[in-house]
């Protein structure tokens, strides 16, 4: 989601850097025309990999047997602007899907939002928990080197901001791809339930019950309930768990959030099957720990082999 503009030489639209209204590949293409010297790296090249492919500088010199130094060299020669380190992800995750492509599908639906960087006039990801562990794994579903960062609590006098640990996610690629599942920048208000194979449902629920559910203990039974902000959402999602084997349930409005939002809850058999559902085929890196530590103490739950 880039905001873009028309390059009076080339017409095309382009994005996001502008010199003199022409597209960065044109200005600096024009650059390079002007040189009196031996050229070793083309512009047409640097636009693709670094800006059009979003590659980190070590990896295009690691691909191509090239310095980093070289390639920031010419970058500066060419006024293509030099970002930030860029961080490594597995960019296939959503247009490959696996079993944890979908539980982190899941998990971003339910606790990821898109925040506009506006230098770049670019959307970025930001997956968020209150617990560390949690994104440590999410951070190994991606492959990835971004760095876990902390947003302490605060007290608004009577409000309380609780610590988060997020990540942030710049690349377009991956961006690209969740706007094709149909997550939107209002999502609490417009996410539907995406289009995934059977196999992988399962799996993408379990990452929104890692998001935005919840597993108790009360008077020695336990209760599984889901907030989502989303009426259309959870009621997709109520519907797919009934007819899985689980009793329909009604939807409740969320009454302890300040914002529309709406739950649904399963009491103690229930949610022994919502475990052994949920659950299959799961691994270390696709739980919740907090409540699998609960199910696994009340429940014995039929193992299932893996989607790869």
């Amino acid at each position: 989601m880039i905001m873009k503009k028309v390059c009076k030489n080339c017409g095309i639209k382009e994005s996001p850097y502008y010199y003199k209204n022409l597209c960065q590949k044109c200005f600096s293409q024009q650059i390079e025309n002007n040189l009196n010297q031996q050229i070793e790296i083309k512009s047409n090249f640097l636009i693709n990999e670094y800006v059009i492919e979003n590659k980190s500088i070590r990896k295009i010199s690691l691909e191509n047997k090239l310095t980093t130094s070289k390639i920031r060299k010419y970058l500066l020669l060419y006024r293509i602007p030099i970002e930030r380190k860029k961080n490594s992800f597995n960019e296939k995750i959503f247009s490959k899907m696996s079993a944890q492509g979908a539980f982190l599908l899941g998990y971003i639906f339910t606790d990821g939002d898109f925040l506009l960087n506006k230098k770049t006039n670019q959307y970025f990801l930001r997956i968020y928990s209150k617990h560390i562990t949690q994104i440590e794994k999410l951070k190994k579903i991606l492959k990835t080197d971004a760095k876990i960062q902390k947003r302490e609590q605060k007290n608004y006098g009577d409000s309380v901001q609780t610590k988060i640990y997020f990540i942030h996610i710049g690349n377009q690629i991956i961006i690209n791809d969740l706007l094709k599942f149909g997550l939107t920048i209002e999502k609490n208000l417009n996410v539907k339930f995406p289009k995934l194979e059977d196999k992988f449902k399962s799996h993408f629920l379990r990452g929104c019950w890692a998001g935005s559910g919840n597993v108790t203990i009360y008077e020695d039974r336990v209760y599984s309930s889901i907030v989502i902000g989303s009426y259309k959402f959870i009621s997709e999602i109520e519907k797919y768990l009934s007819s899985n084997g689980l009793k329909p349930r009604k939807i409740y409005k969320n009454k302890l959030s300040k914002k529309p939002s709406y739950v649904i809850k399963y009491a103690h058999g229930e949610s022994e099957k919502l475990y052994n559902f949920l659950y299959k085929g799961k691994t270390n890196l696709t739980i919740s720990d907090k409540q699998e530590i609960i199910y696994k103490k009340y429940f014995t739950r039929i193992e299932c082999n893996q989607y790869k």
